[in-house]
């Protein structure tokens, strides 16, 4: 969850041009980083993604909300390089 998501924000913020990643993540996997964004809480992330599931949303839909409440996905992470 957070915690882990924070250690590898840390981990990634210590690189340099030079440095390579290689990042894989497989289906669920992002579920794994769960770190809200600056300004956004867990409660709120965790309230707008019930509400997200309760509304029928398509998968597709879901994610394109979720990427603006992370700190992480979105292309977050690989900025954060």
């Amino acid at each position: 969850g957070e915690r882990v998501a924070r250690r590898v924000l840390e981990l990634i913020s210590g690189l340099n041009e030079s440095d390579r990643v290689i990042f894989l993540l497989s289906g669920g996997g992002s579920a794994l980083l769960s770190l809200p964004a600056e300004g956004i809480g867990l409660a709120d992330k965790q309230a707008v993604n019930k509400a997200l599931l309760k509304s029928g949303a398509a998968i597709g839909e879901m994610n394109c909300v979720r990427k603006h409440l992370s700190a992480i996905k979105g292309g977050r992470l690989a900025k954060a390089c």
